[in-house]
């Protein structure tokens, strides 16, 4: 039907060749290509270039099926010249984590909060994260603009995928993402990919992004761990949905898990909001989504 290149980070290559294949069946010619993950710069430049070379080998219209993380994709939306394709679908692999007056910044781990003291507490935290993440955003503008970007000013380095593509399709329930008032039209939540099916009553997990939402999908609530920048926001988000029990730390005593695996199997609000978002994401088809979006930009 069309052509489609898709590109990949080495972190969510299986994903990625998930959605690969689903287009291949619906009759599209796919091409594949994977990069390291960021930090920006080199990186970015060089993804770009690769990414440039593939659109210039046919002058058929081509949609480009982005992983979020593949940062080579961004200079095809900020005026960098050559080759463009038909449209730039970008997929959300990692949490959503556009900048919203509604939360604070993804990583601090801070639940949402829209009142006027809590919108301005969401104010404050992206001015301390942006200026922390001042030589990250050095570097972006730099590698943007070594590849011939224009766009000025250029957005957040963390905001820009979001904003880059012409759909953000997001591999997640937006609850799971907390629910803002100011998400842009062109972002939608899909669900997720088929995974396993999960026999634990309970899950325990250090929050892996990925096994929180296979866990959700089979109706599974979870107890969870961990303190990274990753572990805290992808946990705090779990538990506000009332379907997790967080344990903020890092080394939980075999104990302290046996009684919040206790507290889980007991409780039955868990497992009642595991249920609900497990019925979330049944009435969402994540490769449906996908595959009908490159069709649309394809007939156009």
């Amino acid at each position: 039907m069309g052509r489609v290149v898709v590109t990949a980070t080495t972190s969510h290559r299986h994903a990625m060749r998930t959605i690969a294949a689903t287009l291949t069946d619906r009759d599209h010619e796919v091409e594949l290509i994977t990069g390291l993950e960021p930090p920006t710069g080199r990186v970015l430049v060089d993804q770009h270039r690769r990414l440039c070379r593939l659109l210039a080998e046919s002058d058929e219209p081509t949609v480009v099926v982005g992983d979020v993380a593949f940062q080579g994709t961004l200079p095809l939306s900020y005026g960098a010249p050559g080759p463009k394709p038909a449209a730039l679908i970008l997929v959300g692999t990692e949490p959503y984590s556009l900048s919203s007056i509604d939360t604070a910044p993804a990583g601090l781990g801070l639940p949402p909060d829209r009142t006027a003291a809590g919108r301005q507490r969401n104010r404050r935290a992206y001015e301390y994260v942006r200026d922390a993440l001042g030589g990250v955003q050095e570097e972006f503008v730099a590698a943007m603009r070594s590849v011939g970007v224009t766009h000025d000013p250029l957005p957040f380095v963390l905001d820009a995928p979001v904003l880059a593509a012409d759909r953000f399709l997001q591999l997640s329930v937006e609850e799971l993402s907390y629910r803002r008032s100011d998400t842009p039209s062109h972002v939608r939540f899909v669900g997720t990919l088929p995974s396993r099916k999960i026999a634990d009553e309970v899950v325990v997990s250090d929050g892996a992004f990925d096994t929180v939402q296979q866990a959700l999908r089979n109706a599974r609530p979870l107890v969870l761990t961990g303190r990274s920048a990753d572990q805290l926001e992808s946990n705090t988000r779990a538990a506000a949905t009332g379907a997790a029990l967080y344990l903020a730390t890092d080394k939980p005593s075999e104990d302290e898990i046996k009684k919040a695996v206790r507290i889980v199997m007991t409780d039955p609000t868990y497992r009642g909001n595991a249920k609900r978002l497990a019925a979330e994401y049944a009435r969402l088809d994540a490769l449906g989504s996908i595959a009908d979006a490159v069709a649309s930009y394809l007939r156009q």
